[in-house]
């Protein structure tokens, strides 16, 4: 699916009110496991344009993904990287 510049404005909208969400992602219609390797990618899922229809399936979507992120652990912080040594 290529970028869709009102679709972004869309959810740029949706991030500023809305909060999270407990359905589930592949019970939707339209959804499937994304696997574009071939394998599905775990905690992600592909929606085709049918899914994002209008403003309220678009703000499911938003809500289910912003309790997605607040839930996931924290990032371990990296070591920083020493410098290579030039021979």
């Amino acid at each position: 699916m290529a970028y869709d510049e009102e679709l972004a404005c869309r959810v740029r909208a949706l991030l500023a009110t809305e909060t999270g969400t407990d359905e589930e992602a592949l019970a939707r219609p339209g959804v499937r496991p994304m696997d574009f390797t071939g394998k599905p990618i775990q905690g992600f899922v592909y929606m085709a344009a049918e899914a994002l229809r209008d403003d309220a399936a678009l703000a499911g979507w938003v809500r289910q993904g912003l309790a997605g992120a607040a839930s996931a652990p924290a990032k371990k912080a990296r070591k920083p990287r020493t410098p290579g040594r030039v021979a």
